[in-house]
């Protein structure tokens, strides 16, 4: 199954701004990428690096004036729903591996330290494991998905449906919405538009030109659009 993803940004800068963006596709994951594309309009000087979690992060500089940054990619998936194993064990925390245990750390806006006695309230009781995540997933209003490392691996939860899904391509990965932030600006650069797309593509349909977004939004900084076919 090959799914066509991707991104453009619209900004305006009053003066010189330097910015970070997390916008491409993983390539640690079982998926593969098949071809990509960067366009920077003006020709802007971009520098590629891995950040703490080895998200594929570009660090540029965006001139006076208007500035449109665009990806776009084809990526292979499965096809297949998210796994699952409901027998799978919560490990202790002295028997995680050391790259997991980062991710039990405080972070900006999950403030593990401050919520830990009211998180205990709410599920100490549930058995542990993956009954104790589907518990969390019920009595939550989550707006985007996660995962949990359980059994000696990862796996993936997604509590705005409760259900497994198909097509899930990652970006970036952190503790929280800070880590995993799509553009992040030092100076005067003011938000436009914001335009994402993620479409099955045929080997008709995979060269074919982004077409405009279907649907939009109005923020304060400027327009969210996204296209569903």
């Amino acid at each position: 199954m090959r799914i066509r993803v991707g991104c453009a940004f619209l900004y305006e800068a009053t003066w010189p701004a330097p910015a970070v963006l997390l916008v491409k596709s993983r390539d640690d994951d079982p998926h593969r990428i098949l071809h990509a594309s960067w366009q920077p309009q003006p020709d802007i000087s971009t520098h590629d690096y891995y950040d703490l979690y080895r998200n594929r992060c570009q660090r540029l500089t965006l001139p006076v004036g208007p500035s449109a940054l665009t990806y776009d990619a084809v990526v292979e998936i499965s096809g297949d729903p998210d796994e699952m194993d409901e027998f799978a064990i919560q490990p202790p925390v002295e028997e995680l591996p050391d790259d997991v245990v980062l991710f039990t750390l405080p972070s900006r806006y999950c403030l593990s330290d401050a919520l830990s006695n009211t998180a205990w309230e709410l599920f100490g009781g549930s058995v542990m494991g993956w009954a104790r995540v589907q518990a969390v997933c019920e009595a939550m209003d989550f707006h985007a998905w996660f995962e949990v490392y359980l059994g000696g691996r990862w796996w993936t939860f997604d509590a705005r449906f409760n259900t497994p899904r198909i097509g899930r391509i990652p970006i970036g990965r952190g503790r929280d919405a800070v880590d995993v932030a799509m553009v992040t600006t030092y100076g005067a650069a003011k938000f436009r538009q914001m335009t994402v797309w993620s479409d099955v593509v045929s080997d008709a349909t995979e060269d074919r030109p982004i077409e405009a977004a279907t649907t939009a939004g109005e923020t304060d900084g400027g327009t969210i659009a996204a296209r569903h076919d």
